[in-house]
Parts: C-alpha cells; structure tokens; sequence
C-alpha cells in the first residue's frame, strides 16, 4: 500500500510540473516558423480521398503544442484534432479521410502554441473537394 501511495504522489507531481515554461524570453512571433506541406492549395479531392496533412512548426524556445481545424462553409467544423507536444520543432504528419457529400472549398488551419500564455501563430490553408 505505502508503494501504491510513492508511485501515485511521483506520478501526480511529473504530471503537475510536467508542463512549465522553462524560458522567460519574450515571446517573438516572428520567431514561430509554421509551414503547411500539404495539402496544396490546387489540389482538388474526391469523396473518399485521403488528405495527408504534413506541416512543420519551429520557434527559438519549447513550443507546447498544435491544433488542426478543417472547416467548411459557414465556418462549421468538419474535423479537427490537437496535440500536446514539446519541443522547439515538430512535424506533424497526419490525415484526414474526405466524406463530405458536396462540393465545396475548404481551410484547413494549423494552429501552433508557442507556450501556455496564449502565444500562437495560424497558418491557413483553402483545398478544394468534390
């Protein structure tokens, strides 16, 4: 029992601390380099297509995550994912699965956090589908 209560206090206090700014610098957003790869703007997708979403983010300190919207008329959300990462440079290398039943013009926005403080930067991205 004295174990379980060892293990379970270390865990808890690496998750509390886990995830602090080790930088004071100020933040400088043109610091934050965020590149979408793809998908390219010209490229037009079918119902059923895969679109591969390859970016790259970079900043002088430890970012602390990304989120990916796609987004479609009126703004709606069609899909989206985030991730908590660290690190001072990521790629990220997912994809999405097109089941949307008109055409339509579509964003695709990458949002990389550079630290808990609200610091971001979003790079855009319009792709067509079918």
């Amino acid at each position: 029992m004295n174990k379980q209560l060892i293990t379970l206090s270390t865990i808890f206090i690496l998750c509390i601390t886990a995830c602090q700014k080790k930088d004071s610098t100020a933040f400088n957003p043109d610091n934050l380099k965020v590149s979408i790869e793809s998908p390219l703007a010209t490229q037009t997708y079918k119902k059923g297509d895969t679109v591969f979403i390859k970016a790259a983010a970079s900043y002088t300190t430890e970012m602390h995550g990304y989120e990916i919207s796609i987004t479609g008329k009126d703004s709606t959300e069609i899909w989206g994912m985030d991730e908590h990462v660290h690190g001072s440079s990521f790629s990220i290398d997912t994809f999405w699965v097109d089941d949307q039943s008109e055409a339509q013009t579509l964003n695709l926005a990458l949002t990389v956090e550079a630290d808990h403080d609200g610091h971001q930067k979003t790079e855009n991205r319009t792709f067509s589908i079918q």
